[in-house]
């Protein structure tokens, strides 16, 4: 079906404890971030999509494991990865 609105959904998990990762508005807002392209998506379009997510100072200095979602308006997974990670001093 084609996806009109795309919305990323970021779960983190650091410490033993998983927590969703609330992303700004206009960065959860996927079909603002497709590089050449746009919404509407048609079903087999192949799509890049540029994340930037802000990490502040009060961060703890952790590994982390990142999921990310991307759903479309009837919460349908259109791309979903994991990604392991670390929060280092800048």
């Amino acid at each position: 079906q084609e996806a009109t609105n795309l919305r990323t959904i970021v779960t983190a998990t650091a410490l033993g404890v998983t927590a969703p990762y609330e992303l700004p508005a206009d960065r959860s807002a996927a079909c603002n971030w497709l590089v050449q392209s746009r919404c509407p998506t048609s079903p087999g379009e192949d799509l890049t999509y540029h994340l930037s997510m802000p990490i502040t100072a009060i961060y703890p200095l952790v590994s982390v494991t990142i999921e990310i979602d991307v759903v479309d308006q009837t919460q349908q997974s259109h791309g979903c990865f994991v990604i392991d990670a670390r929060v280092v001093p800048r």
